[in-house]
């Protein structure tokens, strides 16, 4: 089982809504944002996952904790791994 958390913000100087000459953030074709910036709690997301026996292919479900709030956002998720070292 794995824990990720990330922590941390947007300054005003590279915040693309309080400077003209940044790239935006980008948006679908409804107008809503596809790319939200962090507030004032961490990102939190766990998983667990499986391995193969020639540890080549890794299975992981996903489940975010935290910023369920935005739209069209799941709470589940999955990852599949390739990895091939020689």
């Amino acid at each position: 089982m794995r824990c990720k958390i990330l922590y941390g913000g947007l300054s005003r100087t590279n915040n693309p809504d309080h400077q003209n000459n940044l790239f935006n953030l980008p948006v679908g074709n409804n107008g809503m944002p596809l790319t939200y910036t962090l507030g004032k709690q961490p990102y939190i997301e766990a998983s667990i996952g499986v391995t193969n026996i020639f540890k080549i292919f890794r299975f992981n479900l996903i489940k975010r904790i935290t910023y369920l709030n935005h739209p069209n956002i799941s709470d589940l998720g999955v990852r599949i791994q390739f990895r091939f070292d020689i």
